[in-house]
């Protein structure tokens, strides 16, 4: 029998805390609108939400990053979702799918200017 770390970190890029606005479509269907980030890295995002969304839903994202002179673009797929603890609200993981590697480079360029405070998924 093998045991498994159940607290591995199973992400290839740290998160950082950043609170930034977000403009969103989902991909499959006219509902659109806007929340903030929890934190983000190159290779996704944790974002509040207003209710659950099921895993493998796409998101079109605009991001703008605070201080960042550049809007983001990409697109996100559910990973995770999680509701937060006494609220009828949600933490969604996605995982970008599609996205410029100019634009990872910029957010990975943005993140290494910030201090090194590393969140954890809740």
């Amino acid at each position: 029998m093998y045991l498994v770390d159940k607290n591995k970190e199973k992400r290839s890029f740290k998160r950082k805390s950043v609170s930034a606005s977000v403009s969103y479509q989902l991909k499959s269907s006219s509902e659109f609108g806007s929340t903030l980030t929890c934190d983000i890295s190159e290779d996704g995002l944790r974002l509040n939400f207003n209710r659950f969304i099921p895993n493998n839903t796409d998101f079109v994202l605009q991001m703008n990053l605070p201080a960042a002179p550049k809007v983001i673009n990409a697109v996100g797929r559910v990973v995770w979702a999680q509701r937060i603890a006494h609220s009828d609200r949600y933490q969604l993981g996605l995982k970008f799918q599609e996205i410029q590697d100019k634009q990872r480079t910029d957010i990975s360029g943005y993140l290494n200017r910030l201090p090194e405070t590393i969140t954890s998924r809740i």
